[in-house]
């Protein structure tokens, strides 16, 4: 019996581009499914998830709030095993073509939204509380900000 995701194999052309993606599945992303060390090049649309724009202060509203702030406070969970590895491909602050994002949605990732910049003043703080009477050269420390950055990337 041939795998399941065998059939749904197709090739990506220019009419596709505007609406979807191209993508090669394996085992890998949904074993059980297929034989190891195959794989179905195939197509792929993004996903958003929307909500009617209620007007702030009413109950709705805080609903949709009380969603957003538990929803994007413990996505990290999503990204964890047992969860599908697709969870790893979500991105939050994506933007939609045509479409607004939910006002305190905006909010919210702005207000938790880490910038490289406040990231190396941080760990300059940090490294600079921890050695109080030793002083780093400016290439040492870039070194090591560069070694934090990937391991706060294997965190993420």
């Amino acid at each position: 019996m041939a795998p399941l995701l065998q059939a749904l194999g197709l090739t990506f052309n220019t009419e596709l581009q505007e609406v979807y993606l191209p993508v090669r599945l394996t085992a890998k992303d949904y074993s059980g499914l297929m034989k190891e060390g195959t794989a179905v090049d195939t197509i792929a649309i993004g996903t958003a998830m929307a909500v009617f724009n209620r007007r702030p202060g009413g109950a709705p509203h805080w609903r949709v709030v009380k969603f957003i702030d538990t929803f994007f406070s413990k996505f990290n969970e999503f990204r964890k095993s047992p969860r599908h590895p697709k969870w790893k491909e979500v991105n939050l602050a994506a933007k939609l073509p045509g479409w607004t994002r939910y006002a305190y949605a905006g909010q919210w990732l702005a207000k938790t939204r880490t910038r490289p910049t406040s990231m190396r003043d941080g760990f300059k703080k940090l490294v600079s509380g921890q050695m109080q009477n030793a002083s780093l050269s400016r290439p040492k420390l870039d070194a090591q900000f560069k070694e934090f950055m990937r391991w706060q990337q294997t965190r993420q």
